[in-house]
């Protein structure tokens, strides 16, 4: 979806850290012919080297975590870096969103971001996943984030596909703290920005109903085999 919204001239770099999702990722870029995407296969932490990947379900290797209490797959040895690593040769004044998933892990990459927010333009957008319950530090990016100068909004999770189907955007609700719970976090800076953000992300809703369609039935098929 990024590769499409963002056009020939821009560019996107996804970052996944099991195999076969990433095989998965490549082969949906081939099949857009998505020439402006990469992927780098490989999970993004505090300190570059191998870690240790927790794999989710065969139903939902999306759930697949660094941390141990989240999943009881079997183990995966993986390469590890860091997020300014990654980005080396990217123009960071030139990115524009970072989204950050990594099912409860997300500490590490946050941090960097934060120590590293001045190699990067005021236009930068980031949706986080954040769990209190989980890393306590959130207390503290959240306040760091507010005075750099971003608002916050919590991004309500929708998953239900009749709502997809008939291009139901996700609601934005203002926020001044963090609940307890896990919370999807938009962070921006200005609101005319934010409003062509969600004006991209409702326009690009049958794209992306009908490649987590195709994603759904590759891990369905890869999982019968």
């Amino acid at each position: 979806l990024f590769g499409q919204n963002v056009g020939p001239e821009g560019r996107v770099v996804a970052i996944e850290a099991h195999p076969m999702i990433a095989k998965f990722l490549r082969r949906n870029i081939v099949d857009n012919n998505l020439m402006n995407t990469t992927i780098e296969n490989v999970a993004v932490t505090g300190i570059p080297g191998y870690v240790t990947l927790f794999e989710g379900s065969k139903g939902n290797l999306g759930s697949t975590s660094l941390l141990s209490s989240r999943c009881t797959g079997k183990p995966l040895q993986v390469k590890a870096s860091t997020l300014m690593n990654l980005l080396a040769d990217v123009d960071l004044n030139k990115v524009s969103v970072i989204k950050i998933d990594i099912e409860g892990a997300e500490g590490s990459v946050v941090e960097e971001i934060l120590q590293n927010l001045d190699c990067f333009p005021q236009r930068l957008t980031l949706a986080i996943e954040a769990n209190l319950t989980e890393n306590g530090e959130w207390h503290d990016f959240f306040g760091r984030f507010l005075e750099a100068g971003f608002k916050a909004a919590r991004l309500d999770r929708d998953y239900d596909w009749d709502n997809v189907s008939a291009f139901q955007s996700a609601n934005l609700s203002p926020i001044d703290h963090l609940e307890e719970s896990v919370t999807d976090v938009l962070f921006y800076r200005g609101d005319e920005r934010i409003q062509r953000l969600l004006r991209r992300r409702r326009d690009a809703l049958p794209r992306r109903l009908e490649a987590a369609k195709r994603q759904r039935s590759n891990l369905e098929a890869q999982a019968t085999q």
